[in-house]
């Protein structure tokens, strides 16, 4: 039904104010979020790491993040032809859903941030070391 098309005998029997205004629970389902953080220890070039997923098989948002040089930030991933390999760290799920996997670059575990946009400055060229792994892990609960 369009506007145009009500009765005015319709309207004028509807009441002028709301007798009660709503809870904002009551007009929107507003889901919640579940945060996990998980410790993947030491992580490697080329390599790649299995856990449980803590929230069993849903699926869930992963941000993966490395220390270098006491500063935490997420390394970027990208491919370069060059050295026919990948540079960075990536925390995906397995197709089930079962697992959070995080998977290093065969080059390096990141680089300086205009190639791989981490926000850790202090990265001048491919970072090929050892570095402590996390990954923020969140769900979306209804």
């Amino acid at each position: 039904m369009r506007l145009v098309d009500l009765l005015w005998s319709v309207i004028k029997n509807r009441p002028e104010t709301a007798e009660r205004w709503p809870a904002w629970g009551e007009v929107t389902e507003k889901p919640g979020l579940d945060y996990v953080l998980m410790d993947f220890g030491t992580v490697s070039v080329n390599s790649r790491y299995y856990q449980p997923n803590p929230f069993g098989s849903s699926p869930v948002i992963l941000v993966v993040e490395l220390l270098i040089n006491n500063s935490w930030g997420e390394p970027g991933w990208y491919y370069s032809q060059g050295v026919d390999t990948g540079t960075g760290t990536k925390a995906t799920q397995s197709g089930t859903y079962s697992s959070v996997i995080v998977q290093t670059g065969g080059h390096a575990l990141t680089n300086k941030p205009a190639r791989s946009g981490t926000p850790n400055n202090t990265i001048t060229t491919a970072f090929r070391g050892t570095a402590s792994c996390r990954v923020h892990v969140w769900r979306v609960a209804t």
